[in-house]
């Protein structure tokens, strides 16, 4: 029977076509491939979420844990992956984890959110309500935390009192900060104590405080039969109070957890940008005093000062005003305990500690704004710089974001220099800041990609190539000649990676699709498909053993057996 061309079938050797995949698919599909390179590219571009499930039920840690890329198992929890213990998924990570290394990876981390980006933002200003003595930093100095500066008492309980932080209420409920920045306008000194409504009892103020303090977040207030949810979001002008209880009621503690910190960090990022980001710029012989502040970064009540060492393109000084509380940095804490510990200050002394730091205004800009919010916002220009100054101030953190910052940078700009500084100058970073375990793989993976530019005769690539082997070269104490450099052993692992991947990719292709032929005749034709991919096989063998025997001969050149 004949069929009209409207009624016609599919052709027979058509195959059906594809839709095409979408990100988080492709996402999933470079951590199959354990492209770390990938992963870290995509999220930093696209944001996906960490903890969604693909079609297959498997989440991206599941995926990771599963195929046995450690370094993405570590870079999925660095980046706010969660594995809980008493979920199917946190379990599942666990228990199909391909390596014994990666299980005990997620076990040291407790299955749970192991650097979840949000906690040490959460433990920091709630630890100011929470009245921890302090810590002992790296050099064994014992850094007290700061007592509060503001006395809030209940006029229905004379007797009920608490020793709060100005920035913490002025940041977190607009009731205080109108009532703190009453006095904007004029020269009036912030207010030492508050007193609160009549109608709020002191259930609700701790109740109150707590939320404000992010001590009790995932915790819904309203089940607390003692607080008046409405009445309190209506009284302290806490809109987001009523809202988020009754919207997050029907989630997991870990959502309600999640949004009350995200609700928190855009009150702070507010007060950050509106009072205390703009510094006070002044000649250098002109001296510093707190009247000279904003009135509304001085009725905030900031105790530190730190001031900017002259630019060169500028002169003068920046001082920006700052609260100790929120300081992450263990050599500005240093330096403020010393001060204290020398100038002889009278008790009724409340004037702030200058600090001078020497990093230049974006840099300190984009460090207090991470102390306050801890959200990080750079370009990838000053990636470098801010890890440099990350290491001088003593922030561990700080230097871990920033490495993440730049290991996602896959573009030529990295080694022409065009962001301002180079792979070579990653490289080194590294090594000077302690942070070579996290840049070194980056960095050679980076080289072995590009290992033809960096060979070419004459060429600047390869001027600083041979300055950077040799470099690393020296960084062995004692070496002997036939003793093996790291950063070369480093470029020829990724360099077989490279092209292993290539020859998998190729090899696997042909022999899934001969399984597929069903005759003779398709065989030939598939064979004749093939051969450019069989060309293309040789070459980049060809191409391996061609860039091997050039870095040897490099290495012969340079005087080294490695």
């Amino acid at each position: 029977m004949s069929l009209d061309s409207g009624s016609r079938g599919p052709e027979p050797n058509r195959l059906p076509q594809r839709a095409a995949p979408s990100r988080f698919a492709i996402f999933m599909n470079a951590i199959r491939l354990g492209d770390i390179r990938s992963v870290q590219r995509h999220v930093a571009l696209y944001k996906p979420d960490l903890n969604a499930l693909d079609e297959f039920d498997y989440s991206p840690l599941v995926l990771a844990s599963l195929c046995g890329h450690y370094e993405i198992v570590e870079y999925l929890l660095a980046s706010g992956a969660r594995c809980d213990r008493d979920t199917f998924q946190g379990e599942r990570a666990v228990y199909s984890a391909l390596t014994q290394r990666i299980r005990n990876l997620l076990i040291k981390n407790n299955y749970s959110v192991s650097i979840d980006v949000r906690q040490p933002f959460a433990a920091l200003i709630s630890s100011l309500f929470l009245g921890e003595l302090g810590r002992v930093t790296a050099a064994g100095v014992f850094l007290p935390r700061p007592n509060g500066d503001l006395r809030l008492r209940l006029a229905g309980d004379p007797e009920c009192e608490f020793l709060v932080h100005t920035f913490v209420l002025a940041a977190r409920s607009r009731y205080f900060s109108q009532a703190i920045m009453s006095s904007v306008d004029s020269d009036a000194s912030p207010p030492n104590e508050f007193t609160l409504p009549g109608n709020v009892n002191t259930a609700t103020a701790r109740a109150m405080l707590r939320y404000l303090y992010l001590v009790d977040p995932d915790e819904p207030l309203y089940k607390n039969p003692a607080i008046d949810t409405d009445q309190l979001s209506q009284t302290l002008l806490l809109p987001e109070l009523h809202h988020s209880q009754g919207l997050l009621s029907k989630k997991s503690s870990q959502q309600r957890w999640t949004t009350a910190i995200e609700y928190a960090q855009q009150d702070f990022s507010k007060l950050w940008d509106e009072y205390l980001r703009a510094p006070v710029h002044l000649a250098e012989d002109e001296e510093f005093s707190s009247a000279k502040l904003s009135n509304g970064a001085r009725l905030l009540r900031p105790d530190i000062i730190l001031r900017v060492e002259p630019q060169q393109d500028d002169g003068g000084y920046y001082y920006y005003a700052a609260h100790r509380a929120v300081l992450q940095s263990d050599y500005v804490n240093t330096a403020i305990r010393f001060k204290e510990n020398m100038q002889h200050a009278k008790p009724s002394d409340e004037s702030p500690i200058i600090v001078s730091v020497d990093v230049s205004p974006k840099i300190m800009d984009i460090i207090l704004g991470w102390f306050y919010t801890d959200v990080l916002t750079v370009e990838p220009e000053l990636a470098l710089e801010l890890l440099l100054a990350a290491d001088m101030l003593l922030i561990e953190r700080l230097k871990t974001r920033a490495c993440l910052l730049i290991t996602t940078q896959d573009g030529d700009d990295l080694l022409t220099g065009k962001l301002g500084y180079s792979i070579f100058d990653v490289a080194r970073t590294g090594w000077l800041t302690g942070t070579f375990p996290k840049l070194d793989p980056f960095c050679a993976k980076f080289l072995a990609t590009r290992l033809e530019r960096c060979l070419e005769d004459g060429s600047d690539f390869r001027v600083e190539f041979e300055e950077l082997v040799k470099e690393s070269a020296a960084r062995i104490q004692g070496r002997e000649e036939t003793d093996t450099i790291e950063l070369i052993d480093d470029i020829r692992y990724y360099l077989n990676e490279r092209f292993r991947m290539r020859f998998d990719g190729l090899v696997t292709g042909m022999f899934s699709e001969e399984q597929h032929d069903a005759s003779v005749q398709e065989q030939d034709v598939c064979m004749q498909a093939h051969q450019p991919e069989e060309l293309s096989l040789r070459t980049s063998s060809e191409k391996y053993t061609k860039l091997m025997a050039d870095l040897d001969e490099l290495l012969v050149t340079l005087g080294l057996d490695a």
